[in-house]
């Protein structure tokens, strides 16, 4: 997998001033879309650039520690960054955990003591600063899930008021050899993209418009696979590489990869990987 696609599955590749923004909205956020690999937005994050900010293992280590970081959107269990990295260093799991947290750039309520607290330390810092070492590229900052969230115009948020009540839209993802995300189609028709900080992932992509039973896809059950069982069983297979429009993506660190809305994509980490993803409306 290290491998990079036949031409014939690879998506398009291109630097952000090789695209217009009209461009970018008609050929690729337009239903259906299309997939597409910017190489270049990541150039001057802190997150990618700064040597003691970039998102690695060690970083995330000296920096947060203490900090508590979550697995999943859907349930509440949390870590330590120290004990996620030390599973990290002796899981043999097929499928490790990985760090999916959407809450990473929200104060948290609770506070500990003094000698703990991350405020009170030159040395270490809270997981909050994390938000503030990216920036959302301008294809993908027109949201309507920043102004609209319900169907009552007096939930709509004012200038500088917090959008209390938007869905969670933005995750640090974090994980080793062999975690993943199964095959799956984001939520609410949103479109995401997905900047890759460190390491080595794998996609695979598929049109709206694909057999669902021909690639495995199940959205929850006991059928469903993680993304490593996929990748044994469908990887190299006409069942999945034989589909019209049918994408492969070896994405390296400082690519950003744009995932249109009905878009099925799995993506099994080949390295350990930092990333940082958002879904928005367009």
């Amino acid at each position: 997998l290290l491998v990079p696609p036949p031409s014939s599955r690879k998506a398009l590749r291109v630097r952000a001033a090789e695209m217009t923004l009209a461009h970018f909205y008609s050929h690729h956020e337009a239903l259906p879309g299309l997939p597409v690999i910017f190489t270049d937005l990541a150039d001057d994050w802190a997150s990618f650039s700064k040597p003691t900010q970039r998102w690695t293992m060690e970083n995330m280590l000296r920096r947060f520690s203490k900090e508590w970081f979550r697995f999943d959107d859907l349930h509440g269990e949390e870590i330590p960054f120290l004990s996620y990295y030390a599973y990290t260093i002796v899981t043999q799991d097929d499928s490790p955990l990985a760090i999916y947290d959407s809450q990473f750039g929200e104060p948290e309520e609770e506070q500990v003591d003094d000698d703990d607290s991350c405020y009170n330390s030159d040395e270490k810092s809270c997981k909050t600063q994390l938000v503030s070492e990216y920036t959302v590229p301008d294809f993908f900052r027109d949201d309507m899930f920043s102004i609209v969230c319900s169907t009552d115009i007096d939930s709509v948020p004012l200038p500088g008021e917090e959008n209390n009540h938007r869905p969670p839209f933005r995750w640090v993802l974090i994980g080793p050899p062999r975690s993943g995300t199964g095959l799956h189609i984001d939520p609410l028709m949103t479109s995401a993209w997905v900047t890759l900080l460190h390491g080595k992932k794998r996609w695979f992509m598929f049109p709206p418009n694909v057999c669902h039973e021909r690639v495995a896809f199940h959205e929850h059950g006991p059928n469903k696979m993680e993304a490593v069982e996929w990748f044994l069983h469908f990887a190299g297979t006409e069942a999945a590489e034989g589909v019209d429009g049918c994408l492969e993506i070896l994405q390296n660190a400082g690519e950003t990869v744009f995932v249109p809305a009905g878009w099925l994509h799995i993506v099994v980490n080949l390295t350990t990987t930092l990333s940082i993803t958002h879904n928005y409306a367009n």
